[in-house]
Formats: C-alpha cells, sequence, structure tokens
C-alpha cells in the first residue's frame, strides 16, 4: 500500500466535506433571514 497516495486521497477528502458543509451552512443562514 502507497500511505503517500492514502493521506493524499483522505486529505481530499476532507477538504471536499469541509466545503460541502460550509456552502450547506451558508445556504441555511442565507434561508433564514
Amino acid at each position: 500500500m502507497n500511505e503517500d497516495g492514502e493521506e493524499l486521497a483522505y486529505m481530499e477528502v476532507v477538504e471536499y466535506v469541509r466545503v460541502g458543509a460550509q456552502l450547506i451552512f451558508e445556504e441555511m443562514k442565507v434561508a433564514k433571514t
């Protein structure tokens, strides 16, 4: 197994989830006001 590749993939997933959550949070904040 390639540890560097795994770590890179993990970081990509974490970044993707973080951005997605931030977008959803912004949408909710806008919808409330």
